[in-house]
């Protein structure tokens, strides 16, 4: 009888763990919100908000139309011990232009957060930068991301989507890449569209080394070894010391047009490319430009 107990116990805590996102749904008073963002949390009667305190995305642009979650948010996973997706967020909410009083507001909050976190973590608050290193916020008319360990900074005029990152870490040596899909349609267009559909992608694979970069010829000769041989027929359109931009075409099946840029500044080195289907050049070939001859460090 007594072995009986510690099981009726358990099974008492497990309908109770399983029914809490249930009752924490239906608690009188509280108001479900939607964001225009499209996230979803809930207002208690004090005006509180609530989030769901566990990891919904690996990156999604901060903004001031959905602030009040991605604050939250990003405190309720800090409290939760997912310090890493928690502190990105916030991170991120720093980054934003403070144009505004709530923007204000939050990253008064944000910083806060942050300098307790980082005297509490002391070294491993560094190893939680290295893992989610993009700092990702949409102003008025582009989403930005900057780079924390290789610091780039880029910006896009499209809705842009974090889909893979990847990091290696060597002695005086690291990498880190990522690859993004871009969605040229209006906002709502780009809210219907499947979520694996893009217009064109993102890639940006960028590097610091052991010594400075003498010039971009010795990145590009670099990226040749890597690269070998490849598929892209190549026209020049822009090179300095530090620089260069080029035309990129595929003819061959299935044909793709895009842009290739490597940029070079003192240990830091990068080449991004940009390609879409070449149905897209006339109308967007400009604006994907400027992603590239904008990306600074």
């Amino acid at each position: 009888m007594i072995s009986e107990i510690p099981k009726k116990i358990s099974s008492f805590i497990f309908i109770i763990l399983n029914c809490s996102v249930y009752l924490y749904a239906q608690l009188p008073g509280w108001v479900l919100i939607k964001d225009l963002d499209g996230n979803a949390y809930h207002i208690d009667k004090q005006g509180k908000i609530w989030t769901s305190g566990k990891p919904e995305y690996k990156y999604k642009a901060v903004s001031l139309s959905g602030i009040d979650f991605y604050l939250n948010h990003g405190l309720d996973l800090i409290k939760n011990h997912h310090i890493t997706e928690g502190l990105n967020i916030l991170q991120s909410i720093l980054a934003m232009p403070a144009g505004n009083d709530r923007i204000y507001r939050a990253q008064w909050k944000a910083s806060d957060a942050v300098a307790k976190l980082k005297k509490r973590e002391g070294p491993r608050y560094m190893r939680h930068i290295e893992k989610a290193p993009l700092l990702v916020y949409r102003t008025e008319n582009a989403v930005v991301i900057e780079n924390c360990i290789t610091h780039y900074r880029l910006k896009s005029p499209f809705d842009t989507v974090i889909l893979r990152t990847s990091l290696r870490k060597r002695h005086d040596y690291l990498y880190h890449g990522i690859l993004a899909g871009l969605r040229f349609g209006a906002e709502e267009k780009s809210r219907k569209m499947k979520k694996d559909s893009f217009d064109a992608l993102l890639s940006v694979d960028s590097e610091k080394f052991k010594s400075t970069i003498s010039s971009i010829e010795e990145l590009t000769g670099h990226w040749r070894i890597i690269l070998t041989d490849d598929i892209y027929e190549r026209k020049e359109l822009f090179r300095d010391r530090y620089r260069v931009i080029n035309k990129i075409d595929h003819h061959g099946y299935p044909a793709f047009s895009g842009y290739e840029g490597y940029l070079a500044k003192g240990r830091l080195g990068c080449i991004v490319r940009i390609i879409f289907n070449e149905g897209a050049h006339d109308r967007y070939a400009k604006p994907l430009l400027e992603i590239i001859e904008n990306m600074q460090y």
